[in-house]
């Protein structure tokens, strides 16, 4: 069995990813600084919390869509298995 038109399907399900950045890394800046976190402190950030929430989705969506392709890859045997993998 050729093994080169799963590694193909699996390169290019990984090169159509975005480089992996935390979407949340501004909320935690952002409500870090806030002595107390308190509901006054949240609705004063509910608009960064909205836009990163939405980003932190998309990349799911993303990681998702390359764990679909990885899982329609047909089962290759191997040659060789390194000891205890």
């Amino acid at each position: 069995m050729n093994q080169q038109p799963a590694l193909d399907t699996l390169i290019v399900a990984l090169a159509a990813l975005p480089a992996h950045n935390n979407p949340l890394t501004p909320v935690y800046q952002a409500l870090g600084r806030e002595q107390t976190l308190t509901l006054r402190a949240i609705r004063a950030h509910r608009q960064l919390l909205h836009d990163y929430a939405g980003e932190a989705d998309d990349q799911g969506s993303a990681i998702h869509t390359v764990i679909v392709s990885c899982t329609q890859i047909p089962p290759t045997p191997l040659t060789a298995v390194p000891l205890a993998f």
